[in-house]
């Protein structure tokens, strides 16, 4: 073979008036169709090597847009799960808050509760004090009295 070709030796019979015989005519015709054969054989295993490559290259590409793909539903993914997260953390921490503020509500109704009690007792003691400082008037005033009628 010479440069990818098959190279054939073709032995040539001529007649006596120097043309091509029958015969090899016939050899000619022969050997340029098996060279047309060969010829056209190495263009299809040519063009299945092509499209092989091709293929090749076609599932690299579908593999590699796959891949590419799996990494965006990854990321994807791990984004919603993320946000899932955090929108978790707000919810605990609103529920957090809502506890404390119904606590600081509770205490300070408490804490009015106990300083009404308190007012109530300093006013109910202040109450029984006037009155005792009636009565005490009052005994005062009478023992006066009582004196004077003496």
């Amino acid at each position: 073979q010479a440069g990818g070709q098959a190279v054939v030796k073709i032995k040539v019979d001529f007649d006596k008036t120097g043309f091509l015989s029958d015969r090899g005519i016939r050899k000619r015709l022969h050997l340029e169709e098996k060279r047309r054969k060969e010829l056209e054989e190495e263009e299809i295993k040519m063009k299945q090597k092509r499209l092989e490559e091709e293929k090749e290259r076609m599932e690299e590409l579908k593999a590699k847009e796959k891949e590419e793909e799996e990494k965006r539903l990854k990321r994807l993914e791990e984004k919603q799960q993320k946000k899932k997260k955090q929108e978790e953390i707000v919810s605990q921490l609103r529920k957090i808050a809502i506890q404390r503020r119904t606590e600081a509500q509770r205490l300070m109704s408490v804490l009015l509760a106990e300083a009404a009690e308190a007012r109530y007792q300093e006013e109910m003691r202040e109450k029984e004090a006037r009155v005792m400082e009636e009565h005490k008037k009052e005994r005062t005033q009478r023992h006066i009295e009582e004196t004077k009628l003496r």
